[in-house]
Order: C-alpha cells, then structure tokens, then sequence
C-alpha cells in the first residue's frame, strides 16, 4: 500500500477512534500517525514545503454561495441521517443557529475559515460522535499553516494551570488570561466549537489528550505569539510572552505517552481495576478479565476499584463484556439500537479512505439495508426525537461473576461506552458505590463510533455522522451521570503526582473493612455503604 493512502486510512481511523470529536482527533493525530509516530521526521517533511504551497494567499477562496450550499447539505444530511437530532437541542434551536451562520458568511473564504464558520452550526447539534472535520488530504497543509499556544495547560478544580514549566513560566502556575482575554472567555467562545453531548465546561477540552490549542486555534486563528498573565506557585502574578509552535511539537507528547488501556493490581485485600478505553480486540479484553477475575475469585477479594476517569470509549461490546462479568443475570447492552430509517442518496458523496467508488458503493448499500432491516424489524418502537428503535438480544455470561463491593470511579473524560456502562451498572448493580466527577458522555444513549463521512461539495470537508445509536431505556431523559461521592483531584496533589481520588476510595475501604471503625478521610462527605458493610461517616 503507498504511504500516501496508508495516511488517508490511519488518520481517518484515529478520528474515529475518539468519540469525543473526529476534529480535535484529526487535528491532535492526524498528522503524528501519518509518520508512524515520527514527529520529527513529520515536522521536517511540514517545513520543506515550498513556501509558495503554504502562503495563505495561495489557499482556494470559497464564494458565500458555495458556503451556503455546504451549509444547507450539512444541515439536510444532519436532520436525515443523525439519531439524535433534536434530543440534546431543540430542531427550532438548531435551525436558528444554522439560518444565524447562513446570514453570517463572508463573500469569501478559505478551507480554514470555512470550517470556522461551518463548524458551529454543526456542533449545535451537540452530539459527541457528530462533528465537521478537514479532510485527510486538507489536513497536512493545515498542519503547517497553524500556531499552537506553546504551554502545556491542564484543567484542574476548574481553572487552567501550566502542566509544564517553560522558560520562568513555571509547572503548576494558574493561568488567569491568554492574550489578555480572560480564560473564561476563551471557554465561553471555544464552546461554539465544541461536538459534545449537550453541554460543555473547561473539564471538556481534555477528554481525549491536549485538545486546548486547537480550540484556541479555532477561536483566534490568527494568532502567532501568546501573552499569558499566571498566578506563580509562590503567588506572585507575572507575564509571559511565547512565539507558536508547530502542533506536532505539542501534540507529541501526549501521544509518545503510550497510556495502558487497562491494568490490574492487588494489594492488602483490596484491588484497583483501570480500564481507560473499551477500543480494542474483544479476544484480548476477554483474555485480560479472565485473569483479573480468576485471580479475585482465587485470592477471595471482597472490594474491587474499577478506575473509568480516562475512558473516552470504544467498542460497546468490550463494555458488555466487562458487565458480564459484574452480574449474573441476563442484561441487555445496549438494549435498543436507534436509526432514522432514512437512506442514504445514490448521488450523495462519502469519504472512505483510499477506496474505490465500487467499495464507496457498498458502503452506502450496507448502510441502506440496515435501516431497512431495523425500519421492517417485527418489534419496533417509535422513538423521540424521531425514528425506529428495536429490541436487542438479551445476554446472560456470569462467568467468574464478582459478588463482593463495586467502587467505581469516573470523571468528565468518562465518555460514550464508558459512561454507558456506568448507567447500566447503575440499574443492575444497585450496590455500586461511585466517585468522582460527573461523567462527559450520557448514562441512557449513545451514539455508535463509526460514522458515515459524508463530503461536502463544494469545501470537500467531512461531515461525521453516525446513522446508528444506541439507547437503554426507552422513557428516561438522556443526562450525564452523577457520582454518589464527589471528589476531584486537586492541583496541589495533580503536581504533586498524587492520586488523592484513588487514594481516598482505597483507605476508606480499609477502614470499613473492621466492623464499627469510622474513617478519617477528609476529602469525602458522609455515605452510607450496602449492608452487610457497617455505616460509614467520613468527615466532610
């Protein structure tokens, strides 16, 4: 396969792979993965472009009229093809939204601006596997155009900090505003831009990696250099001047991270399960649990800590999986699959990479046939906000099934599948204790990973939709999931390398594991844990 078409599919499957937003994945991977993984070798390959391939002035202008085409496809494929259109916003609050950006456009832009002005309109849907994205072939040139903020930030208590120290402007130092506009108003303007499900806060511009530069990006595109005003550890307040930076130097670190997708430990009778993603083999994920409930069945573990705070998501039926082995009973995950029931036009373009337009063909019949199977499907429901809803088999494993007490930790990064799997943990394990913070994805419903690319036709972006949901529950509101115990990791232990969350859940264990011992905590509110365990107060 030439390395060109070996990109297409690579950056394509990393935005996939993200149920957060295919646009912060194809910017945060696209063009790291094109190299297998060499930032070097991909930033040396940007820079030797000829300078005359990046000059803006060489871009391709877009007439307003062409805008307004892609726009009103967009909207139409939108309001055909995705689920859950009208559920998270109202069809009337995203149709004034789109007629809003329609009266907006300019007489002209580029593919950059293109996508900024397009970009809102479909984010108003607000559905976390929904987004507009370059093209895998737009993406190299975009790459090389863009200026990133060089600080590495991360989002803690609700404010932003600087993860990594440069140049005087030290690790942990609170950034207080970023070219002199307050950090609360960079939020509020980047969350036009934001594909997540109903609403968005500061936790969401990390779900998947370090997504805050090209969020910034989108909201001042022009911007090269970056005045940051900070609060210093010691508390003085000083500024800070830095030129951009290439994309790839600040996304190379996050993904040369190589993060566990799940490990396991135990220790004093306790043992911590982390799970950070359902992406991956089910053969490996099944092997995985085998060993890790083996053991707890064999080493007679009584608490068991299933860490999901980094999990963004994946293949559900990992999830199920992993819930087969907490109940022992039949349960459906999902229970219902979700479609519109709307085929897909002979002459409206897909993007699948580095395919030919036979396999383009298939792809869209495939497609076809399955809401024509669900649309015909003998036990069908009606379902809000519109479309057919069928039954799924029910599934009983029980294998190795763990009867002792569940602690579940989730965050706002828990997403998709992960959040899923907690509502429906919730529903079947009544017992389970969880901490933390509100989930990023909804407990109820859920869209399916893989969507349908479809091509605008005129700035050749692509807009992700997927045609298939997922729902659990049939008259429950769709929300985000709340803890039983809410506790975050704070930016004095995040500094310290301190998971204080983890750390909190396991000595609370410990000492309720001796009847009639109170804990001393003091991170927790006042809980009570299922019987036979004893009351728990923790000092608040």
């Amino acid at each position: 396969m030439r390395a060109s078409a070996r990109c297409k599919i690579r950056v394509t499957s990393a935005m996939r792979r993200f149920g957060v937003s295919g646009l912060i994945a194809a910017a945060a991977l696209g063009a790291f993965l094109c190299t297998g993984g060499d930032v070097g070798a991909q930033s040396a390959s940007l820079e030797t472009k000829s300078a005359a391939a990046i000059e803006p002035g060489n871009d391709a202008m877009f007439d307003r009229s062409e805008l307004l085409e892609d726009l009103e496809m967009a909207r139409a494929l939108l309001q055909r093809h995705q689920p859950n259109f009208g559920l998270h916003r109202s069809p009337e609050e995203i149709n004034a939204t789109f007629d809003a950006i329609a009266r907006g456009l300019p007489e002209q832009a580029t593919i950059r601006e293109a996508l900024r002005h397009l970009l809102p309109a479909v984010a108003s849907v607000r559905d976390g596997h929904t987004c507009l994205t370059f093209s895998p072939d737009q993406l190299g040139d975009q790459m090389a155009r863009m200026q990133a903020q060089p600080l590495d930030l991360v989002a803690l208590e609700g404010k932003l900090y600087v993860e990594k120290g440069r140049s005087g402007a030290k690790a942990g130092s609170q950034v207080l505003a970023i070219n002199g506009k307050p950090v609360r108003q960079w939020i509020a303007e980047a969350n036009e831009y934001f594909c997540l499900d109903k609403t968005s806060d500061l936790t969401a511009f990390d779900p998947a990696g370090d997504t805050l530069p090209f969020y910034f990006w989108l909201v001042d595109p022009s911007a090269s250099t970056f005045t940051y005003d900070l609060v210093l550890p010691n508390g003085n307040k000083k500024r800070f001047r830095f030129s951009g930076q290439s994309p790839l130097q600040q996304y190379a670190r996050p993904m040369q991270q190589n993060r566990k997708r799940f490990d396991f430990r135990v220790q004093d009778g306790v043992a911590v399960l982390l799970v950070n993603t359902f992406l991956g083999s089910k053969y490996e994920f099944e092997a995985f649990f085998d060993e890790v409930f083996e053991t707890l069945d064999r080493q007679n573990v009584r608490d068991l800590v299933i860490d999901l705070r980094e999990n963004t998501g994946g293949q559900i039926g990992n999830a199920s999986l992993l819930l087969a082995y907490l109940l022992d009973r039949s349960h459906h995950f999902p229970r219902y699959i979700h479609v519109t029931g709307e085929r897909i036009g002979r002459k409206t373009p897909l993007f699948l990479p580095g395919h030919s337009k036979g396999q383009l063909d298939n792809l869209r019949k495939d497609s076809n046939r399955l809401q024509l199977r669900y649309r015909n499907y003998p036990t069908r429901y009606d379902i809000a906000p519109r479309g057919t809803a069928v039954e799924t088999q029910s599934v009983t494993w029980g294998k190795h099934h763990f009867q002792g007490q569940l602690h579940i930790l989730i965050s706002g990064k828990t997403y998709s599948a992960a959040s899923l799997f907690v509502g429906e943990l919730r529903k079947n394990r009544p017992s389970a204790v969880f901490y933390g913070q509100r989930t990023g994805g909804l407990d109820n419903r859920g869209c399916m990973r893989n969507p349908v690319d479809f091509v605008l036709p005129n700035s050749k972006l692509l807009l992700s939709v997927p045609v298939m949901c997922h729902v659990q529950d049939l008259q429950a509101d769709a929300r985000h999931f709340l803890p039983d115990v809410e506790d975050e990791l704070t930016a004095k232990d995040f500094f310290a390398a301190r998971d204080t969350v983890l750390e909190d859940v396991v000595a609370m264990i410990r000492l309720n594991a001796a009847p009639g011992t109170r804990s001393e905590a003091a991170s927790l509110p006042p809980i009570p844990l299922p019987k036979p365990a004893p009351f728990l107060a923790v000092k608040p």
